[in-house]
Formats: C-alpha cells, structure tokens, sequence
C-alpha cells in the first residue's frame, strides 16, 4: 500500500511542481529562439519538457511527444500556450510567459498533487524497489528508476539496489527470453557510481543521442533528495542552456549484466568510483 503524503511530503513536492513548471516552459522558449534548433515553441512543448505527466490527465498513456497522441484538452491547453507566447514569447527574459503558463495550467496540476507527492517506496506495486522495466524495439529491455530512499541516496543502499536489479533483470529475462539486451536513457548514466552496477560494456556504449529529449530521463534531476526542486541544477539550465548532468544512453547484454551483478564485481566497481567520484 502507498504512504500518505505527509503535509511536508505536499509542502516539498508543490515546491517541486512550481519549479519544475517554470523552468520547463522557460526551457521551452529558449530552445524555441535558439538558432541552433528548428524548434518552434508548440514542438517545444510537445517533446522537450514532457509538462503532461504532471496533469489530471495522465494516465500511464503516450503522451504529445508521440506521433499518435491526441487529447482535445491538451490541445486547448496548447493553443493557449500559443496565444500566451505570441503575447510574451518576444520578451527579454520568459518570466512573465511562464507565470502565464503557469497560472493557465495550475487547474490541471494541483489535482495530482496528494497522489504523487507520496514518496516512492519499495512495496507491491514496486516490487523491484527503485527500478522497474520496460521492452523496446527488438530485443531490449529498458531499465528506469525512482529514488525509493529519499532523503538517503540509492548509492547508501547499494547492496540492496543491485540485488533489486538482479531480480528484476532475471525475471524481466524468464519472462521475455528474447530480450538479450539491457537499455537505459538517464542523466544517472553521467554518475561513475551508477556506472558500477553495469559491466565495463556498458561505460564503453555510453554515448549523448543526437535528438533534443524531454523524457523523464532528462528531467529527473530536478527532484532534490527531499521530493522539492533542485534549484542549483534549475539555475545551470536557466544560466547555461544545458541540463547539469546530460542525458546519457548506454546498453550492454542482459546475461552480462546478471553476472555482473551475481558475482559482485559491482562492489569492486562502486569502490573505485567512490574514491575518485569525477572520473
């Protein structure tokens, strides 16, 4: 059974969903006027930033960076957005679009707030702690996490996240046995200490990909170990125009990985990159 949110899990998570909120549309407009990129703000919108996870209307469904995505609320949310940056888009700075944006789209945030500001814990509907998987193209599986031991760090319950991966990983292969690869799209990926988990393959595959990402994957380190905004890692991107901590793909082979993990040569691994944490 899920936690209840407790009125500090709700006070850190509305300061999450206002931060998040704001720089994602801030990131929005600036990819959208930057030369570099042929992204107009609706395109921003749709597969940059990935807003809609966060509203009333997300059920686990594609959402607008898919090529059959269709949801006539999101769509009048949209074209508000639209109207919204015709009249602020052109502006020195994006605060007043996104105070706009942000007040446009509240109505269909704040529902979400008591359910997903309960804290991810390990449990029956996540057996597997902080990871769960899902199938790709071909023969891949595809790896994700949570952090289910917020405010400690998963890399402070390191023997049990690599015997919840195992676990996950050799089910997810009975289950799917022509899934021989493992996959994983993650700002974690830029982490050496997360690399230890994974045989030396997968440090060697580690590459950016070549398109602009919203997903979760990207924008996940913008939760701070409490459930609030991180706000140092916001004002990189607002400073920069670059995420702190890169999205990162990597993939090895799935039986690799189980031996890796079985035999505990992740130990071995995790001790090197922690005494030498930049490397």
């Amino acid at each position: 059974m899920p936690h209840d949110a407790s009125h500090s899990d709700i006070r850190q998570h509305t300061e999450y969903l206002l931060g998040i909120t704001r720089l994602k549309i801030h990131h929005a407009w600036a990819v959208a006027r930057s030369q570099s990129t042929a992204f107009t703000f609706s395109r921003s919108l749709s597969e940059c930033i990935d807003i809609w996870r966060n509203t009333a209307f997300y059920d686990g469904a594609l959402g607008p960076d898919s090529p059959d995505f269709s949801h006539p609320e999101w769509n009048r949310l949209l074209q508000d957005f639209l109207r919204l940056h015709a009249t602020w888009g052109r502006d020195a700075d994006s605060h007043a679009l996104e105070e706009a944006c942000l007040e446009r789209l509240w109505p269909v945030l704040e529902p979400r707030i008591p359910a997903d500001a309960q804290p991810p814990r390990k449990g029956p509907d996540r057996p597997y702690g902080a990871w769960s998987a899902t199938l790709r193209e071909d023969s891949q599986a595809s790896v994700h996490l949570v952090n289910v031991y917020r405010p400690d760090s998963p890399f402070e319950h390191a023997a049990e996240f690599a015997g919840d991966l195992l676990r996950l990983l050799e089910d997810t292969r009975r289950k799917y046995p022509e899934r021989t690869e493992l996959f994983c799209g993650s700002w974690m990926n830029s982490l050496p200490v997360f690399q230890a988990f994974f045989p030396p393959e997968w440090r060697k595959s580690l590459h950016r990909p070549v398109w602009l990402n919203g997903s979760p994957g990207i924008w996940g380190q913008y939760i701070d170990r409490c459930g609030g905004f991180h706000q140092a890692h916001a004002e990189h991107l607002r400073n920069t125009g670059r995420h702190a901590l890169p999205l990162i793909h990597a993939c090895c082979g799935m039986d690799n990985a189980m031996d890796h993990l079985a035999a505990g040569r992740w130990k071995t691994m995790l001790a090197s990159a922690n005494a030498h944490p930049l490397t």
